[in-house]
């Protein structure tokens, strides 16, 4: 399966940093908007699958978010056939971020 992920920056109000990505597939040619950093791919084995899963992972740090809210790990199965079964997906995991950061 191909994918892309283009990511971008801008200042945000306040003096952070905010950030938006394109999640994007070539073969249905559709895209999903995110709002984060940073993002990558990898292929991974999973226990009880003969298939590989091919996974994205990225951290998630909505505009909107409440001061101090910690940004979010994300793990997801993309591009599964669902008549293989239910894509892997990982509960998202806080970041933690100091204060001062």
């Amino acid at each position: 399966q191909k994918w892309c992920l283009l990511g971008g920056i801008s200042a945000a109000a306040g003096g952070g940093v905010a950030g938006n990505m394109q999640l994007y597939s070539i073969e249905k040619k559709v895209s999903q908007p995110l709002q984060g950093h940073a993002g990558a791919f990898a292929s991974i084995k999973l226990l009880g699958r003969e298939d590989p899963a091919q996974v994205l992972v990225f951290h998630e740090k909505k505009a909107e978010s409440a001061p101090g809210e910690p940004p979010k790990l994300y793990v997801m199965e993309i591009g599964r056939d669902p008549s293989k079964g239910a894509p892997f997906r990982l509960a998202p995991t806080n970041i933690p971020v100091p204060a001062d950061a």
